[in-house]
């Protein structure tokens, strides 16, 4: 069985996390946020629904941002702790990503 799902990828060397209201409209995308690319770190993948990057958003107060109501995206080069701790659920392996996918 062939399955095919959009990824929007955002690597960085570093750590960032980010969500924009342009995202909405694109059925069954997948978020994937890999970070420490290049970096002394191992590579970490967290990959999320857009719903749930919105929801991750909210329960951090970044939808309630004038970057977020104004332009409709907000962005961050620095996760807190807590972000980390709402994104670990969602950090990929191989079978994960399996399961991500066939959705």
């Amino acid at each position: 069985m062939f399955v095919a799902r959009p990824i929007q990828m955002k690597v960085t060397s570093k750590r960032h996390f980010s969500i924009s209201k342009k995202y909405a409209r694109i059925r069954d995308l997948i978020l994937a946020f890999v970070w420490h690319v290049n970096d002394a770190e191992p590579p970490v993948t967290y990959a999320i629904t857009y719903p749930d990057a919105v929801r991750i958003g909210r329960r951090m107060k970044y939808t309630d941002t004038a970057s977020w109501k104004q332009r409709g995206n907000y962005s961050t080069q620095t996760p807190s702790k807590r972000l980390v701790a709402l994104l670990e659920p969602h950090r990929m392996d191989k079978k994960k990503w399996g399961m991500m996918v066939r959705r």
